[in-house]
């Protein structure tokens, strides 16, 4: 996820990782329940505020990759399944049970009999096949609708073949086949994602892309949406048709889309916010000291895309240089100071996975490639660095550019955006370089992988390698944990090779939480569930 991005225990250093923008939210069957009122003093209000740091950008599942859309439609929509929000380990979402056959690519979802859109009418399995199908229509222009190239059919599908074809069938009402191209160890985790969540079929028929306004939107998740104010706040409620909505607790969500997060920290420190999932890089030591300051591993790969597709940037030795000027240890150590990881990889340590070296802090090393670039008439004088206008983002953009400044001799620009302005610059290539971070959809590397592959949504670099789309394809029909592992780092050789990006580190899951907030909980995708939150004091 663009987060959204996108979840192993795989580290516990943090090895476990995922992109800034998520926070998790939610509980395990432990702490839905509060304790018993004495009496003694009022309940608390069950109405949660939190910052979501951007306007997002859609609240459509299909079409969603951004964290700022995605935390909501997580309480708006539910999928086949959905997530502990402690341990994000795959529970009954909208099937309260499946089958497997004993090739693993065969799946049978059960759909509960009292499963429902938030109008009261009932959710069938031609629901889910429905919603898929659109996805994959190409002209649904879904930048996540290579997620559902796992099942057999759909990626010819997407690329303009029959429907027919797709593995996807309709039992009865509640029961739905889903046929895959190989076994995939992650397939239950990743049902649990947006892309893969149903969507109503006639508020899109009579609505078109405005059909999530608040007078429009049919979900099926645990909230709904209430209203939603353009740039001032997005409010939920409960549904009152979700299967779950007994243990529901809270009576209303307030989500605030505000990008200065200096703003931000002083409306939690005042108490009108309760929960925020990023700090000011001006306060780390003030906040590190604050009572309700956390950190925890996160899935999440801080890097900078290059735009593979202008001068220079479509000469891989000037890539190579510029990355090669990147001194992450300083970064991490003087300008975010959480306890992030420096890396040369994209994708982070995982269960079974340790990615490869890539190119280190070399500034002898980076001096000679540019100077051999130039020698050839290229020039490269001056660069800008595109990022979405946070101050952790600026401080960054502003000390590796001056690395570029000093190292390289070339002039930098950092240049901010607000979020829907700056995923419109990366959708369209709009930009030479520019920020990014990708949190794990699921547990696997190919949640990394998969972003820069030639087709993906996601790649919004221009970088293509038909040879690495062959051994991406391939790497999914792997069984073996031990061979598909060394598949994905011969993968990771071949995307850092081709240097596409500049990885710089590692991220970690921070923020406050005002201890009256229970059942929330950090956890390692940073996702948001708040299904099982409730306040007390």
């Amino acid at each position: 996820m663009n987060r959204g991005m996108h979840t192993a225990l795989w580290l516990v250093p943090l090895i476990l990782l995922c992109l800034s923008g998520l926070t998790g939210c939610g509980g395990t069957a432990g702490d839905t329940t509060a304790s018993t009122d004495t009496g003694s003093a009022p309940a608390r209000e069950q109405h949660f505020i939190f910052n979501n740091g951007a306007e997002p950008e859609y609240l459509d599942p299909g079409k969603a990759t951004g964290s700022p859309g995605i935390r909501l439609i997580n309480q708006l929509f539910e999928g086949l399944t959905t997530l502990d929000p402690k341990t994000l380990e795959p529970l009954p979402g909208m099937a309260e049970r499946w089958d497997i056959d004993e090739a693993g690519t065969t799946w049978t979802f059960h759909l509960r009999a009292n499963a429902k859109w938030s109008d009261g009418s009932p959710l069938t399995a031609d629901d889910f096949r429905r919603s898929w199908l659109r996805v994959l229509n190409p002209a649904t222009g879904a930048k996540y609708a290579t997620q559902l190239y796992l099942i057999e059919g759909a990626e010819a599908r997407h690329q303009g073949g029959s429907e027919d074809a797709v593995g996807i069938t309709v039992i009865d009402d509640h029961t739905l086949q889903v046929r895959l191209r190989g076994p995939a160890p992650y397939f239950l985790e990743l049902l649990a994602f947006t892309t893969y969540m149903p969507v109503p079929a006639e508020p899109i028929a009579a609505h078109g892309d405005a059909w999530t306004q608040a007078d429009t939107i049919i979900g099926n998740g645990p909230f709904v949406l209430a209203e939603w104010a353009e740039r001032e706040r997005i409010v939920l409620v409960p549904n009152e048709h979700y299967h779950g909505r007994d243990s529901i607790r809270l009576e209303r969500i307030t989500a605030l889309p505000h990008e200065n997060i200096e703003s931000v920290y002083q409306q939690y420190l005042s108490g009108a916010v309760h929960w925020i999932n990023s700090v000011p890089a001006s306060k780390i030591a003030e906040v590190k000291r604050h009572p309700d300051f956390y950190t925890a591993p996160f899935l999440a790969s801080y890097y900078y895309r290059f735009n593979c597709t202008v001068a220079p940037f479509n000469d891989v030795r000037v890539r190579r240089a510029l990355t090669m000027a990147i001194d992450r240890q300083y970064l991490v150590d003087n300008v975010t100071a959480l306890g992030e990881i420096p890396a040369t990889a994209f994708t982070p340590p995982m269960a079974q996975y340790q990615p490869p070296n890539g190119l280190g802090y070399d500034p002898e090393g980076a001096k000679k490639l540019l100077a051999e670039v130039r020698s050839e008439g290229v020039t490269i004088d001056t660069v800008e660095i595109l990022f979405n206008d946070r101050d952790t983002h600026r401080k960054i953009a502003e000390a590796i550019a001056q690395m570029w400044r000093e190292t390289l001799g070339i002039e930098v620009a950092a240049r901010g955006a607000e979020w829907k302005s700056y995923m419109k610059s990366m959708d369209q290539l709009d930009y030479q370089i520019v920020r990014s971070s990708w949190v794990g959809d699921y547990s696997d590397p190919y949640t990394f992988l998969s972003c820069f592959r030639t087709d993906d949504g996601n790649n919004r670099t221009g970088w293509t390698d038909p040879a690495y789309d062959t051994a991406l394809d391939a790497s999914q029909l792997i069984q073996d944990p031990a061979k598909r592992a060394a598949a994905y780092t011969e993968l990771e050789q071949r995307l850092l090779a081709g240097q596409p990006i500049a990885p710089i580190y590692v991220a970690i899951n921070k923020g406050l939480k005002k201890p009256f907030v229970r059942g929330l909980h950090q956890n390692i995708r940073d996702l948001l569930y708040c299904r099982s939150v409730y306040l007390e004091d």
